[in-house]
């Protein structure tokens, strides 16, 4: 269950649509069903900057997804304006431009794209949207290979096994890009890692190089990136 914090600025909707499509592609969603979830998340955080946090410079949007077997749930925070979404009529999608009605047509192709679209509020925790999109046919969690502390003890055997300096390198590369692979993952979910009053921060903001956040969302070992450039 991932969460992550983010600037309430239009700067910051290229890395939650990021975010939000990781989360589906680890889901089994395909390419239209990934689309369709950036694109709610997109306009949920646009409405958030724009008109909860209108004239607000420092304030933050919290998003958490959860996977399960027949859904993928994105689940967005913020303290800004309350909002109600009773008081947001649908939009007559019929009626000439110039008569329809300013408003609501971001809500209503969110409702479109999802299968589910929930508004609730407290003075507590602010506006919360939760939004599900529930998983197709065939459409099932992607398993990640799990790397064994015998891969990496291993490494040393298969390294003089290996024939030719090239196959050597190549080994040490993989199993660095995959121990690099594995930071990305706990950065991703430093929240299963934190002990209760921790106010230290475990990991840094950002993966330390462009090169692990593209491993750990396109699944393209590091050095498999660097023979691309």
């Amino acid at each position: 269950m991932p969460t992550q914090t983010f600037p309430a600025r239009f700067e910051s909707l290229e890395p939650i649509r990021e975010f939000v499509a990781e989360s589906a592609r680890l889901a089994g969603m395909d390419e239209k069903d990934t689309y369709n979830v950036q694109l709610a998340a997109d306009e949920a955080a646009s409405n958030v900057i724009e008109h909860a946090y209108a004239g607000i410079s420092d304030g933050q949007i919290v998003i958490t997804i959860e996977v399960s077997r027949e859904a993928l749930t994105i689940i967005m925070c913020d303290s800004g304006k309350r909002f109600d979404a009773d008081e947001i009529d649908d939009p007559d999608i019929e009626a000439a431009l110039e008569e329809r009605a300013i408003g609501g047509l971001g809500l209503f192709f969110m409702r479109k794209l999802m299968d589910q679209v929930e508004f609730q509020y407290s003075p507590e925790c602010g506006n919360r949207l939760t939004m599900v999109k529930r998983l197709g046919a065939g459409q099932k969690p992607v398993k990640r290979k799990k790397a064994g502390m015998a891969d990496l003890f291993g490494l040393g055997e298969h390294i003089l096994a290996a024939t030719t300096f090239a196959d050597q390198r190549n080994l040490i590369v993989e199993t660095a890009s995959r121990l690099m692979d594995g930071e990305v993952f706990l950065w991703l979910n430093e929240p299963f890692f934190r002990l209760p009053d921790w106010v230290e921060q475990v990991f840094p903001p950002e993966p330390p190089t462009r090169f692990m956040r593209t491993a750990h969302v396109t699944g393209k070992i590091i050095h498999r990136q660097v023979e691309g450039n």
